[in-house]
């Protein structure tokens, strides 16, 4: 129903054809390395890889079916949220586990189109080429980048997009042990155990809100609970600070802050570089495409900016590639 008020909308602006529709696709596996065009084979692939982002793929696909049937002359793009990731080096994404298993058990890493974006529009806003980057993208969904000249080097979400940090409804980095103990121990079922991390985890299951605006005025207010959660919340990020710093060895052009909660909490900002990089939000304005809110180091050290993610456009771009090559 959605696409076709879409379609019927689009009518109404142009007579143009559609020629191209993009979609975002969480997981792409080893199957889907970068953007390309979805065809009957490659939906067919595509479906086999819905458990691993149960939460997202299998309304991507529904999307990509829904929009076939109504634009049949269109091509269809996929731009996949692993594909920027796949710049990883194989010990930032293999696990620790036996290798039979860390061959089909990887670091996948999500959120790539926005990661990529970001990066470029922070490169161009100091005038580089090249940067490099910690990159935070801060929504409902959580992770954070580590960024080599323009590359990705490593993330915090991993196989899934249910690992790294804590997120709005997702517990983001646990002890395996926990789980085991759930279903052993516990009584839980492997349905209910992936329940709780996946939506009554996180913001969520410290607070009973996974909504960061609520977090974050309770936690001004000083209610324990919204101060806990918020405090574990900043706390992770400043720890990928710290770690993604000693992987770059120190020589980190800017820290970026992206995304509903990253574009949009100074207070996060605040926490998250306390006594680590000066931070400033004098000049800072929600309306920017890019905000430099670097405090008071002048020219010295990584800059800190807020940067508007826009991965639409990127998406857009990516169907503009694919087109070309038909």
């Amino acid at each position: 129903a959605s696409l076709n008020f879409i379609a019927d909308a689009i009518k109404d602006y142009s007579s143009e054809p559609i020629s191209a529709i993009g979609h975002r696709i969480v997981h792409g596996g080893t199957l889907f390395p970068d953007s390309c065009l979805i065809d009957d084979t490659a939906l067919h692939e595509l479906k086999q890889l819905n458990s691993l982002a149960p939460l997202h793929n299998p309304h991507n696909v529904a999307g990509i079916v829904a929009a076939k049937h109504i634009f049949p002359h269109a091509i269809q793009v996929g731009v996949f949220d692993t594909g920027y990731h796949r710049t990883i080096p194989e010990h930032a994404y293999t696990y620790p586990i036996p290798r039979d298993l860390a061959t089909k058990y990887r670091r996948y890493g999500f959120h790539g189109t926005s990661h990529k974006y970001v990066v470029q529009q922070a490169a161009k806003f100091l005038g580089k080429d090249r940067i490099n980057a910690i990159s935070f993208h801060l929504g409902n969904g959580c992770s954070v980048a580590c960024i080599k000249d323009n590359k990705s080097v490593d993330t915090t979400m991993g196989y899934t997009p249910l690992a790294g940090l804590p997120m709005g409804s997702r517990s983001g980095d646990i002890d395996p042990s926990i789980v085991l103990k759930l279903i052993k121990d516990e009584g839980y079922s492997v349905d209910e155990v992936s329940e709780i991390l996946h939506n009554r985890s996180g913001l969520f299951g410290l607070s009973g809100s996974s909504d960061s605006l609520t977090v974050e005025r309770g936690f001004e207010k000083g209610d324990p609970e919204y101060v806990l959660a918020f405090k574990v919340f900043a706390y992770s990020l400043r720890k990928i600070l710290g770690a993604y710093s000693a992987v770059l060895n120190n020589t980190v052009d800017c820290v970026i802050f992206t995304g509903g909660i990253g574009e949009n909490s100074p207070l996060l900002h605040n926490l998250v570089c306390e006594d680590l990089l000066p931070v400033s939000h004098d000049t800072y304005s929600r309306h920017n495409a890019v905000s430099d809110i670097s405090g008071d180091q002048g020219l010295k050290g990584p800059r800190v900016l807020v940067v508007k993610t826009n991965e639409e456009l990127a998406i857009a771009r990516e169907c503009v590639k694919i087109m070309k090559d038909q």
